[in-house]
């Protein structure tokens, strides 16, 4: 029993050691790339892969809390499954960019950064057609992969270890949305709960 309680303390130190070493500037070039946002007046559509995909419906729910239009790309799993299905699940959320108002800004959230979908979305927007397109946003870890070339405000979180990098982009997003003026801080409303 010592050995598993000592395990689950070493898990949570080496969790807070990496979200205490989380790049400052590159969080603070993030929350700027969202606030522009409210200036612009176009949706920000949020995507993540496996477990990134939890951090970023908690994106969107925070994102909506500070008044941001939000699409959450993975949100129509009967239109996803299909698509996958009858057509391959390579370029899938690409195809269905049509059903959504033209983002102005796009978070990727890859632990590796060379998520395949999140990648496909990248290309997608970097293509010569789209030379005023959408600012592509990136909470990385793994030195950034792939997808890091493809932001213009991204944070790499300074992890090789998939749990240390989804805690550490969890409370990346609660201090950014924070800034933003969603109530993540703070005490409960007294409503809460009922």
């Amino acid at each position: 029993m010592n050995n598993q309680r000592e395990s689950i303390h070493a898990r949570l130190r080496r969790s807070a050691d990496t979200i205490n070493k989380i790049p400052i500037g590159q969080t603070f070039n993030v929350y700027q790339a969202l606030d522009a946002q409210r200036e612009i007046g176009l949706p920000v559509w949020v995507m993540g892969n496996g477990g990134s995909l939890s951090n970023a419906q908690h994106l969107v729910l925070h994102l909506r809390q500070a008044g941001f239009e939000v699409v959450d790309l993975m949100s129509d799993p009967a239109w996803l499954s299909a698509e996958s299905n009858d057509r391959g699940y390579h370029g899938a959320i690409v195809r269905g960019f049509d059903h959504y108002r033209s983002p102005g800004a796009i978070v990727l959230i890859s632990g590796s950064g060379n998520s395949l979908n999140c990648l496909d979305i990248a290309r997608h927007f970097k293509r010569p057609e789209f030379v005023s397109g959408p600012e592509i946003v990136g909470l990385l870890g793994m030195g950034g992969g792939r997808l890091k070339e493809f932001c213009s405000a991204s944070v790499t979180v300074p992890s090789d270890e998939y749990a240390e990098i989804e805690d550490a982009h969890a409370a990346i997003i609660h201090a950014v949305v924070n800034e933003l003026g969603a109530p993540v801080y703070g005490p409960m409303s007294e409503n809460f709960g009922q």
